[in-house]
Order: C-alpha cells, then sequence, then structure tokens
C-alpha cells in the first residue's frame, strides 16, 4: 500500500515536471524564433537604408552637377534683406531704450554672421580664406554705379540701367522713362559732393546671408547673398528741356533748373556661390532706402514674426506634425 500510494503521488510531480519542461523548451523556441525574425528585419532595415542612401547620393549627385550647369536667377537674391539698419544722425537718434538695444543686436549679429562666414571659407584651419570683403572698393564703387543709373534715367538709357540696376529697379525706371511725354528731355548732373556730412561717403549698412535654397531643387543649396549700403550725399542739379518745332531745338524749360542736397543711401547688391564664394554677378543697385524708424523698425519686426510663423507651420506640416 505504501509503494502503491508512493507511485500514486509521484505522477502528479513526473507530469508537472514535463510540462514544465515542454513550456519552457517552447518559450526557448519562441524566443530563438523572434531573434530570428528581428535580426531578418534588420538586416532588410539596413538593406533598405543603404538603397535609399545610395540613391539619394545619385539623386544629389545629379542635381548638382544639373545646379551648376544652370544659370544664376537674380530674382531669387535681388531683394532688400530684413532689417537693413540705416541709423539716423546722433542729433535725430530716437531717445529710446528699445531702439539702441535692436540698434546693437542688429549690428553685432551682422558683424558675427560675416566674421563666421568668412572664416567658414578656409579650406582648412591653417590656410587662407577664400572669401574676402575688399570694402574699401565699395564706397567709390557705389559712387561710380549712382553717377551712371541718374545719367542713364536722364538720357533714357535702357540698356544702362539694365546693367547697372537690379531687375525689379530697372523695370521701374524703364516705366518711367515710357511714361514721358513726349517732346521733353532731362538733364542731371552732379555739382559736388557734400563732405561736409561728417563721415559720408561711408558703408552704413553690410550683409551676408544665405539664401533659401530651390524650392523645385531641394538637393541645391542657395546662394550667398551680400547686401551693403553706401550714404552718398551730394549737391545735384535736374533741369529739363523741351523741342520747340520754331526754333527746331531743344531749349531749357523756365524754372526747371534747380540744385537740391541730399542724402541717398544706395543699396548694392551682388549674389556669391555657396560653395567657392565666387561673384556670381556684377555689383547692382537695387533700391534707395531711407532711415530707420521706431515706427519702420516696429512693422519689419512684425512682418519677420509672420514670416517665421508661417515657415515654422510649414515644416510642421511637411514633417507630418499638423
Amino acid at each position: 500500500m505504501a509503494v502503491a500510494g508512493a507511485i500514486r503521488t509521484s505522477r502528479p510531480a513526473a507530469v508537472s515536471a514535463a510540462v514544465g519542461l515542454w513550456q519552457s523548451t517552447w518559450r526557448a523556441g519562441e524566443r530563438i524564433q523572434w531573434q530570428q525574425q528581428v535580426r531578418r528585419i534588420a538586416a532588410i532595415d539596413r538593406h533598405t537604408m543603404d538603397r535609399q542612401r545610395k540613391a539619394g547620393e545619385r539623386r544629389m549627385a545629379r542635381n548638382q552637377r544639373g545646379g551648376a550647369e544652370s544659370d544664376h536667377n537674380p530674382l531669387r537674391t535681388q531683394i532688400l534683406l530684413p532689417m537693413t539698419w540705416v541709423r539716423p544722425p546722433l542729433s535725430r537718434f530716437p531717445r529710446s531704450w528699445g531702439y539702441l538695444k535692436a540698434y546693437i543686436t542688429t549690428k553685432a549679429r551682422d558683424l558675427a554672421t560675416r566674421i563666421g562666414i568668412e572664416f567658414s571659407s578656409k579650406p582648412t584651419f591653417f590656410k587662407k580664406r577664400v572669401y574676402k570683403a575688399h570694402t574699401r572698393k565699395l564706397v567709390p564703387l557705389a559712387k561710380a554705379l549712382h553717377i551712371n543709373m541718374y545719367e542713364a534715367v536722364a538720357k533714357g538709357d535702357k540698356a544702362t540701367l539694365r546693367t547697372v540696376c537690379g531687375t525689379a529697379m530697372a523695370d521701374s525706371f524703364v516705366r518711367l522713362i515710357e511714361s514721358r511725354l513726349p517732346g521733353r528731355k532731362y538733364g542731371w548732373e552732379l555739382v559736388r559732393y557734400n563732405w561736409k556730412v561728417w563721415g559720408y561717403p561711408r558703408v552704413v549698412d553690410h550683409k551676408l546671408i544665405p539664401s533659401a535654397g530651390d524650392p523645385m531643387n531641394p538637393y541645391k543649396p542657395g546662394d550667398m547673398i551680400r547686401q551693403v549700403v553706401v550714404g552718398i550725399p551730394s549737391r545735384q542739379r535736374r533741369v529739363e528741356y523741351e523741342f520747340t518745332r520754331e526754333s527746331k531745338e531743344w531749349r531749357e524749360v523756365p524754372g526747371s533748373e534747380k540744385e537740391v542736397d541730399v542724402v541717398e543711401n544706395v543699396v548694392l547688391n551682388q549674389a556669391l556661390d555657396r560653395r567657392t564664394f565666387a561673384p556670381l554677378g556684377e555689383w547692382k543697385i537695387i533700391s534707395l532706402v531711407g532711415e530707420m524708424t521706431p515706427e519702420k523698425f516696429r512693422e519689419e519686426r512684425e512682418l519677420l514674426k509672420l514670416i517665421e510663423d508661417r515657415q515654422a507651420g510649414e515644416m510642421e506640416k511637411r514633417m507630418g506634425l499638423k
């Protein structure tokens, strides 16, 4: 009876041990199958990622070759950059701490950006930088372009205006020339530069920033935009002539001759290649700007905020966050 009882009590233990061994073997098999499946999926993912990476590299190289062969589009770079800051003279400087702080911050940011880009143009740390500003040549260049622009406007020389001015500014001058009355012509003369204005002519604003890339070609980087504002004080003579049928000659319109003293802030623009820093065109006048007033500063700040919010929204939408 004792032996039979022992045998009866040992059967459940043997069965439970067999069940436990079977369960552990099953779990080990599942674990091995899961690990094999994970390794297989990882291998497929690596293969897919390598294939996508190689395809992207081929596409980038093809787009870069195509971008190098394509012509530069000036419409994307001949733009007046935001916060183009021409401060008023100290006698009329706004007595506002916010205005002064924004002025110092903007100028410091422009200087830091230029220094950073100049340093990044060095092939290696111990080699000389590729990009050089040549700031001393900018004032004589601006004076020459300023004279050529007004002489071309007076003569109605559209070809010279296309050479000296940017596309938008040249178009505005061409429309002005075409709207003139028949039988009239105009004269312009630079009498002198007003050297009494302290420190002028001089560079009053200098920016160097990378532009946005081509939206149709995301693999092609945008060009560098260099913008320089030169303040030129001068005395100018302006006169108007009319053609008389009686004498068949041009005569000065009475009371049309005027001499005016003006201070003009000439905005020069040039695009640079982002990789080689080589100029993609000649310097051109794209605008004449006034002084930065507190009201204008607030308007530009609000405009910049709207642009940044819009760009952030487009980026979130592109990433699927919205």
